[in-house]
């Protein structure tokens, strides 16, 4: 086997470590990860609590205040590292992460025992439209230069969304051009937003006094659904708040939009079923939104199934939640007309 020595056998280690990193398995949603010293037992029980508080922020929307440690423990389901590396001082570093899995029924009675609010397994999924100037002008970030955007697309990925980035192409100069967006002028970007889909995260990040601030803005078609600033030393610092404020604010937003309307049960009709395992993915599909309560089958003829739900608010809000779903919704009824769904392909 062929032996490298010297510097660059520092710079073979770095490389062959990071392919490693980008391979890795992105942890799920009952899943935190969080660095550590060393695999150790000791080690990793004190990073539990950390890890479970992660997930309880990606399921329930809000982070908490503290994890108790035996909680963390009892609800482990399963753990594996990753391997990092961090350049400290020219030379690479090895470093450690702890990603735990954590029982999904325990994780959801914790965030029912605080008060807190379940979100859907379908996120949304925000485009990102931010301008950095570092003092050279205004530029936009796309696909081509996500690495400046790392801090923010992984604290993203800890809260349970998954942002975007646009390509910037041809296409979408044509829209939207960097000064749009210091300038808060928001035509271009909902024109541009709309062959992305979904909500926009809007940010200009400049340097400032003492180190750089952010002013970020959440849109949802054509509607502001929250502002903020972050202001920091470490540009990764003021990225990061980026995407806790547009997980607190979609968090927010589900609140107001799903748990709404009375609890109760309602009737509810899906049309295009070939068959058993057409059946089994549809009661799975419904038992894995926060506000079901209880399915009871009523009727299975030809293609059609019929069900009675048990849910916590009104059934707009199961409509809401099974958009971008397998159940697509063809009209919504009320406590004593069925509400109708076509099974597509998703």
């Amino acid at each position: 086997m062929r032996c490298f020595r010297g510097p660059f056998a520092g710079i073979v280690l770095f490389l062959l470590l990071f392919a490693g990193f980008v391979q890795a398995q992105e942890p799920g949603l009952y899943e935190g990860e969080v660095p550590v010293a060393s695999q150790s037992e000791a080690d990793r029980l004190a990073a539990l609590p950390a890890a479970l508080a992660q997930v309880v922020a990606k399921v329930g929307g809000a982070s908490v205040a503290h994890v108790a440690t035996d909680d963390a423990a009892s609800l482990l389901q399963q753990y594996r590292y990753r391997r990092d590396v961090e350049n400290v001082d020219g030379e690479p570093q090895l470093r450690w992460h702890l990603i735990a899995r954590f029982d999904q029924n325990g994780v959801r009675r914790l965030i029912d025992a605080s008060g807190g609010t379940l979100m859907p397994a379908q996120r949304p999924q925000p485009i990102l439209w931010l301008a950095i100037d570092d003092g050279s002008g205004a530029r936009i970030v796309s696909q081509d230069t996500a690495a400046a955007v790392a801090p923010l697309t992984s604290r993203a990925v800890q809260r349970g969304l998954r942002v975007r980035l646009p390509s910037y192409d041809e296409e979408d100069r044509r829209i939207v051009i960097s000064r749009d967006i210091p300038s808060g002028e928001t035509y271009s970007v909902d024109t541009a937003t709309r062959r992305y889909g979904g909500p926009a995260l809007i940010g200009w990040l400049r340097r400032g006094e003492g180190g750089w601030i952010a002013d970020w803005r959440l849109r949802d078609g054509d509607a502001d659904v929250a502002r903020w600033q972050s202001q920091d030393a470490q540009a990764a610092t003021v990225l990061a708040a980026g995407a806790d404020g547009a997980a607190d604010a979609l968090a927010q937003r589900y609140s107001r939009l799903v748990l709404s309307g009375p609890a109760g049960r309602y009737r509810i009709v899906v049309q295009g079923l070939s068959g058993s395992a057409d059946y089994a993915r549809v009661m799975e599909m419904l038992r894995r939104q926060p506000i079901v309560r209880g399915i009871a089958p009523m009727a299975l003829t030809g293609e059609q199934l019929e069900l009675e739900l048990d849910l916590s608010s009104g059934v707009e809000g199961l409509v809401r939640l099974l958009r971008g779903t397998m159940l697509e919704s063809v009209s919504v009824g009320d406590s004593s007309t069925a509400s109708v769904f076509a099974l597509g392909s998703r």
